[in-house]
């Protein structure tokens, strides 16, 4: 069983770790990253990231229904 001093730690490191998660959330919202692969939880349909900006075109035309937030 947990004393409380255990308790006040788990509670202190959960706390942080959820601001933290927040924090990154911002971060991600703020460069547009949520956006960087549009399926999930393939990236482009390969599970790797180095997709050339052709093989996006591609696959942006292949699948018309998805938004290309890429500003082209």
């Amino acid at each position: 069983m947990l004393d409380r001093i255990q308790v006040k730690q788990l509670t202190g490191a959960l706390i942080v770790v959820t601001f933290l998660i927040i924090a990154l959330g911002g971060v991600v919202r703020i460069y547009d990253a949520g956006e960087s692969c549009p399926d999930w939880p393939t990236c482009f349909g390969t599970w790797g990231f180095d997709i050339s900006e052709a093989e996006q075109a591609a696959w942006y035309e292949a699948n018309p229904d998805e938004v290309d937030s890429r500003g082209a």
